[in-house]
């Protein structure tokens, strides 16, 4: 997949495009289904499939105080994206500039004269230009003025309700593992960097890696069964999200303990999918009681991933 940082980067780079504009956070299964639609109408026209997305996220200049924690960095969103088959992605920098764009020139400078778009597929909830001007009936409009065709699908549904990326998170902050993972049509993951810990699993048995996470949205405290990406080969794990109230003075951390492995990974980048939430956090008497229950995780969690495979 190419990807493109700037306007100028990928004007005239290809002779006509099928595009899809929009944040794109989580890249669930109502984005997948509109990028299927982008990449079969691309191989029958010969066109590029052409994704177009925004960094920030436009509500963190906008309304930086009303702006949602993200589910996805960019980094993450363009690989979920390359999963689908899009060629191209451009990630165009939201400043001031772009945000005072009227939807006319949004479409006739940006869609038409740049980017060659001859087709270009939206959801229902389509907004673009300033302050949100043009919605579905205004790029309809400007379509016909200007040329592409406009494809507004209907929005894909999860226990009658319309999948959304707002959606998703409130369920995340919720903890509803399962849910999130039916909207998304993957499990939830965070990705970091394995640091330094405190080395009380250790001492009890259980070794952990401590991570630093680059996502902004990690589930609530408590006690999942996860999965492990780790230089491209799967683990099972049990992972605890909190402040390890047991040990005074622990404070907040995400720490995982792999199944059935014992390499050192300091400085390593990870990556943590979340398969289901066994319990919430709780304080324990001491050692031995906590020990107790972090081996009856690590029995909980085995049974789900043999329930997996």
């Amino acid at each position: 997949m190419q990807e493109f940082t700037s306007l100028q980067e990928c004007r005239d780079r290809f002779p006509s495009s099928i595009c899809t504009v929009g944040n794109f956070d989580g890249v669930h299964r109502a984005h997948c289904d509109l990028l299927r639609h982008i990449t079969a109408s691309a191989r029958k026209t010969g066109a590029v499939s052409l994704l177009v997305t925004f960094d920030p996220h436009p509500a963190r200049l906008l309304h930086p105080s009303q702006a949602p924690a993200l589910l996805t960095t960019t980094r993450q969103k363009l690989e979920l994206v390359a999963e689908q088959g899009i060629a191209a992605t451009l990630v165009i920098p939201f400043d001031t500039d772009f945000a005072a764009l009227s939807p006319d020139r949004f479409v006739r400078e940006i869609l038409v004269s740049n980017l060659k778009v001859r087709s270009i597929y939206v959801g229902p909830e389509f907004f673009f230009g300033k302050d949100r001007q043009g919605d579905v009936a205004a790029l309809r409009e400007l379509a016909r003025e200007t040329g592409p065709e406009v494809h507004v699908l209907p929005p894909l549904m999860y226990q009658d309700r319309p999948i959304s990326s707002s959606r998703i998170r409130a369920d995340l902050r919720e903890g509803k593992i399962e849910s999130v993972r039916q909207m998304l049509g993957r499990p939830y993951f965070v990705d970091g960097t394995v640091i330094p810990g405190r080395k009380k699993g250790k001492e009890m048995g259980f070794p952990t890696a401590n991570l630093s996470v680059e996502n902004e949205m990690v589930p609530p405290d408590g006690v999942y069964a996860t999965e492990i990406v780790r230089k491209g080969r799967r683990y099972g794990a049990v992972t605890n999200i909190g402040s390890r109230p047991t040990f005074r003075g622990a404070g907040h951390a995400v720490e995982t303990h792999i199944l059935d492995f014992r390499e050192t990974i300091y400085g390593e980048s990870i990556r943590i999918g979340f398969l289901a939430r066994l319990r919430e956090e709780q304080r324990f008497a001491g050692g031995a009681e906590l020990r107790e229950q972090i081996q009856q995780d690590i029995d909980a969690a085995r049974r789900i991933h043999a329930d997996r495979e």
